[in-house]
């Protein structure tokens, strides 16, 4: 009989909870390629749990949120790994004593020499540009009826991003998709409609997610 694999307690933290869809792509690959790779229990410190538990299926999720600095610090000590995901988001856990990955964490614009903030914190590794991880995600197929759902069902051609120019080149429907669940979001994209050119000749759509 075979022992038993070792199961590693990884943490994984960054802006998620189900506020920003582009978040959650980040999130949902750093899960695939965890559970790929290693034998893990997944701990997600989200802004919400209960979204988290229902929408990536890990093994416990912390609301963050809702507790203090001294009631998360157990659950980082109980960690063998905690994973920064995504984003542009800078944290310090070595005072737990937990070894921290960063994951496709913004740290630029590396162009400009004039920006020296990673050298003066310590950094002293070459950097290596990766591609966003949510590329890694292999597409799932939409419902059949998915089209009709978002009222978006017709003969005409969807796109689904912003710019007169798709109107008058491709004779096409526009599609604004708001990434986060918030009122706020959605005002930008009124916005941005209220500016089109091609706004009232053409089928302009907002989709709430």
């Amino acid at each position: 009989m075979s022992p038993a694999k070792e199961i590693y307690k990884v943490g994984i933290t960054g802006s998620y909870g189900g506020m920003n869809l582009g978040d959650e792509a980040i999130l949902q690959s750093i899960i695939t390629q965890l559970r790929k790779d290693l034998p893990v229990e997944l701990t997600v410190f989200s802004r919400d749990a209960e979204d988290t538990k229902r929408r990536h299926g890990v093994e416990r999720a912390i609301p963050v949120r809702k507790l203090s600095r001294a009631e998360v610090q157990p659950e980082i000590e109980r960690l063998d790994l905690l994973v920064f995901g995504g984003g542009g988001i800078l944290y310090d856990a070595e005072e737990h004593g937990v070894p921290v990955m960063l994951y496709a964490v913004g740290a630029g614009p590396l162009s400009d020499p004039n920006v020296q903030l990673r050298e003066e914190a310590g950094v002293r590794r070459e950097v290596v540009v990766t591609a966003e991880p949510a590329l890694l995600l292999k597409p799932e197929p939409l419902p059949r009826n998915i089209l009709k759902i978002e009222g978006l069902e017709g003969k005409r051609k969807l796109i689904g991003m912003s710019a007169d120019f798709m109107v008058d080149r491709f004779d096409a429907d526009i599609v604004f998709v708001p990434m986060e669940r918030s009122v706020l979001d959605s005002q930008h994209s009124r916005a941005v409609i209220a500016r089109m050119l091609r706004a009232a000749g053409s089928g302009v759509i907002l989709c709430q997610l």
